[in-house]
């Protein structure tokens, strides 16, 4: 019982670290983490997000 109970939290824990996305530094893609410096083209070239212009 105690080693079910202590495997589900570890499933659980291994999962929410996968599933967090680390915040994107400032250049770069908000959905994927490219780095922008330099792209005119308004579209991030890794995952086709559009990026916002200021």
């Amino acid at each position: 019982m105690y080693i079910a109970a202590a495997g589900g939290i570890v499933s659980a824990i291994v999962v929410y670290r996968c599933l967090k996305r680390p915040s994107p530094s400032p250049g770069c893609c908000r959905e994927c983490g490219y780095n922008l410096t330099g792209n005119v083209s308004g579209v991030c070239p890794e995952c086709g997000t559009p990026i916002k212009t200021k």
